[in-house]
């Protein structure tokens, strides 16, 4: 059995209990911490709180005849799925962090929330648990006692919120861009989020602030970034990181020196600046005067460049967007499409219509553009793509690449001609068909196999 080095992991990390920020403590005193309990009048039935955390999490019908039955199934339940060793990562540096943050929230909540309100606090807990996974690197938020008091309280006064999947949807997102807004100007309103450049100094900047802005850097970066966690103090120590936040997101970071531009990221690290945020960057750049090297100058000018082929295709595609025709929308981005005698659509390729936008920006449905593609007969590179279900695509005749796709259901996938590549393909659960594969299969454990015989062709 794995034992959580919880003690070890604690004793050398920091203490974000002891991280002030603008004089203030990123946590709460402890007369701050009492938690609206979401109570029903008649304490023997079902709040609507419990009413949702039954049917997201398939509560026992009988642990519904009774309120005290179901409080204790739901403490239950809260116990299991906040054990710490479900949640460690591949990716050794990132578990510091991880377990960390992951300890602070399952404590706050046992303390201060589950007796009150096991149902509610199951749900906080599974939107926080949710996205960490094995083979990424995801991290909890950093708790603050105080937005998570107004976010729970937000959420009870906005009924809407606690039906359906709102709450477990809603929380950890709504907690995020309201901490950021703390970060940025000290408010704990909750519902507000800021369009900004924000510019955090580095150690060599600013030494004496170094322990606070390692943990601003922390709350801002986007979950695709290294300095959300890993590489934090790394990246701080030499270099200014100033972001930039869209309704409270924060869509691209820049690392400079001494006016100096070492890095600019959009999203993931792909060497590629999105053409949305190009004339952004460009205004940030000459009103700080910072000094861009050859090889950013060129990616700023090619995004530049590519908002005005993204602007054309558009427009050439508006016609054939709004009445869904895929063969024209295929061909008219460089896939070459036509119908079998059955009907049914065989394509070349298939890979987004350029390295920097996306089939979504152009307002392409890609569930409905690849609806009845039965073959791709090269290359399906998946890794940007918003689709999530292509149930009646059969084959792909050369690699396949779905890694940090959105993919969930490939029901009748049964062959790929050369590598398939299904790491960190996180929505999809089986491949109930795939038995042939040309040559190596990588997926994630967690992808049932049924049909897959040999053995010398997978890794995980």
């Amino acid at each position: 059995m794995k034992i959580t080095p919880f003690y070890p992991i604690r004793a050398n990390t920091q203490n974000y209990k002891n991280l002030p920020y603008t004089g203030k403590s990123y946590y709460s005193t402890p007369n701050q911490l009492d938690i609206v309990s979401f109570q029903s009048n008649n304490q023997n039935s079902l709040t609507k709180t419990d009413s949702y955390c039954a049917e997201y999490f398939s509560a026992p019908i009988k642990k519904l005849e009774d309120k005290r039955a179901f409080d204790q199934w739901a403490r239950e339940k809260f116990y299991e799925i906040s054990d710490l060793n479900l949640y460690y990562s591949n990716f050794a540096p990132d578990n510091i962090d991880r377990i960390c943050r992951l300890d602070d929230w399952k404590e706050h909540l046992k303390k201060r929330l589950l007796q009150k309100n096991p149902s509610l606090s199951l749900i906080i807990l599974d939107s926080i648990t949710s996205p960490l996974k094995p083979n990424n690197h995801e991290q909890p938020p950093i708790l603050n006692t105080i937005i998570f008091n107004n976010v729970v309280k937000h959420l009870e006064d906005n009924e809407n919120l606690s039906s359906a999947n709102n709450v477990q949807k809603t929380f950890k997102k709504l907690y995020e861009a309201t901490l950021r807004h703390y970060i940025i100007t000290n408010d704990t309103t909750v519902g507000k989020k800021d369009t900004c450049w924000i510019t955090i100094p580095s150690k060599r900047t600013n030494p004496q602030e170094f322990k606070d802005n390692l943990t601003k850097l922390k709350i801002l970066s986007n979950h695709g970034w290294c300095t959300k966690s890993t590489h934090t103090e790394t990246y701080l120590k030499d270099y200014d990181c100033s972001i930039y936040l869209k309704n409270g997101i924060p869509k691209l970071i820049i690392l400079s020196q001494d006016n100096n531009i070492k890095k600019i990221q959009c999203g993931i690290d792909n060497n590629i600046i999105s053409y949305k945020y190009a004339e952004t960057i460009d205004e940030f750049i000459k009103n700080n005067k910072l000094n861009l090297g050859r090889s950013d100058e060129k990616l700023l000018t090619e995004a530049i460049n590519r908002k005005k082929d993204f602007l054309e295709l558009k427009e050439i595609l508006k016609d054939d967007i709004t009445n869904n025709n895929q063969i024209n929308i295929f061909n008219k981005v460089g896939i070459s499409a036509n119908k079998n005698q059955n009907g049914e659509i065989i394509i070349s390729h298939y890979s987004q219509p350029n390295t920097g936008f996306t089939f979504k920006d152009l307002g392409i449905d890609e569930n409905k553009l690849l609806k009845n593609v039965v073959e791709i007969k090269g290359n399906g590179d998946f890794i940007h793509s918003n689709l999530t279900i292509a149930n009646e695509l059969r084959k792909i005749g050369k690699d396949a690449n779905f890694m940090y796709s959105k993919i969930r259901s490939l029901n009748n996938l049964e062959y790929i001609g050369g590598l398939a590549n299904f790491l960190q393909a996180n929505n999809l659960k089986i491949l109930p068909k795939l038995s042939n594969v040309g040559e190596k299969l990588a997926i994630s454990s967690n992808i049932e196999l049924p049909l897959f015989k040999n053995l010398n062709k997978l890794y995980f």
